[in-house]
């Protein structure tokens, strides 16, 4: 036996043999990262994950099975930033692409493994994260969303499908989730270890800035996908007014899907992008809107209040002036005045707020600049150590 491959087995022999981590009740983010490297719960006990949990060895595969838009937030993003540190991750997508599914059935069970809900949930892979449970390799699943409180204007996850993820998320090791009122109430439900890790920006020199308009007028905008219908129907009454007192403020909605009121107003314009793009043109895409205010509504529902507070940080993120509604993380995260204006969920009050920050250009200097502040400190420089605690360095 060659001197490399005696090294290799005896790594790998070390990897194997290291003791299993601690389980904590919560992992929270940011702040609760030590100087040592190590997370913390909220006791301020160590939760083993970091240097505790022993250095991983070379040989040992770690792999990240992602989708669009996740695939850029649990696995590029991440993979960016820790292969900047010598820590590399292998990044697959694996729906619809049957040479990767079975690129993946080959790969080693006994190594860390990182499933979304998606890929979690499809039949062809779930039989491969119960076996990585069951061969003693780490399983880390994530959940992106209150799936079991869907909201009426959402379609509802395949109960088949939903069972399959449910069957991956007992198994896991650590379940990952984007905000604390999720982590809550997916470690209340599977009983598992929870780790927050909010989705980030990337750093702020990397994202584009809204362009600069010449001419009149103001453009107020919202962009988002068929999950946020509802909250779009929520600020219609609002804008219609705007629009009928305002003769030269734009509402622009990017989006496929058109409400009802948004279809024969001449000063809707609809903007969107066909198909799955990346999370940077998507940003180069919304930057190009020249928005002088982004709407961020959101309806008091149990599947709206654990979602993080993404949309209004990425429009924070391109120097955009932002209006929120005060619900969930969104109220939690957003300082009112500061970070953005936030609102109370009725047509008045929402209609207040957009009038007052159309007519006032020194408060849309000001929340923009203060947004993006806040923005620099939700980037992956935050979060990166949490990622790196997570998969054991």
């Amino acid at each position: 036996m060659g001197e490399h491959k005696r090294k290799a087995l005896a790594l790998a022999a070390q990897s194997e043999a290291r003791p299993a981590p601690p389980t904590p009740e919560f992992v929270l983010s940011g702040d609760r990262v030590g100087q040592d490297g190590r997370l913390y719960t909220r006791d301020g006990q160590t939760v083993g994950l970091g240097p505790t949990h022993g250095a991983m060895s070379p040989f040992s595969r770690c792999v990240v099975i992602s989708e669009t838009p996740m695939v850029w937030f649990y696995g590029e993003l991440p993979a960016r930033w820790l292969g900047a540190r010598g820590v590399y991750l292998d990044v697959v997508s694996a729906r619809g692409q049957s040479d990767n599914v079975d690129r993946l059935r080959a790969m080693p069970l006994r190594a860390t493994w990182f499933f979304d809900t998606a890929a979690a949930a499809l039949e062809s892979l779930t039989p491969v994260a119960l076996a990585v449970s069951k061969a003693g390799g780490r399983l880390l699943v994530s959940c992106e969303a209150d799936w079991w409180h869907a909201p009426p204007w959402f379609a509802p996850p395949d109960p088949a499908a939903l069972r399959r993820f449910e069957s991956v998320a007992q198994a896991a090791e650590t379940l990952v989730v984007p905000s604390r009122r999720l982590g809550e109430s997916v470690g209340a439900r599977f009983h598992r270890p929870v780790a927050v890790i909010p989705p980030t920006l990337p750093p702020l020199a990397d994202l584009p800035r809204a362009r600069v308009r010449a001419g009149r007028g103001l453009r107020v905008g919202w962009v988002g996908s068929g999950s946020h219908l509802g909250d779009l129907e929520l600020i219609g009454p609002a804008v219609l007014d705007l629009l009928a007192r305002c003769p030269d403020v734009t509402f622009v909605l990017g989006s496929s899907f058109v409400p009802a009121w948004a279809r024969v107003h001449p000063r809707i314009e609809r903007q969107f992008v066909g198909g799955m793009v990346s999370l940077m043109n998507y940003y180069r895409w919304l930057a190009a809107l020249q928005l002088d205010i982004f709407l961020c509504p959101i309806l008091a529902y149990p599947w709206n209040e654990t979602k993080p507070c993404l949309k209004p940080l990425e429009a924070a993120g391109l120097g955009l002036p932002v209006i929120a509604s005060r619900v969930g993380h969104y109220g939690e995260d957003l300082v009112d005045g500061e970070t953005a204006l936030l609102v109370e969920n009725t047509p008045p009050a929402w209609l207040a707020a957009l009038l007052r920050l159309v007519a006032d250009g020194a408060l849309r200097a000001h929340l923009a600049a203060r947004g993006l502040e806040w923005a620099a400190t939700r980037t992956i420089e935050s979060t990166g150590p949490l990622w790196a605690a997570l998969w054991g360095w």
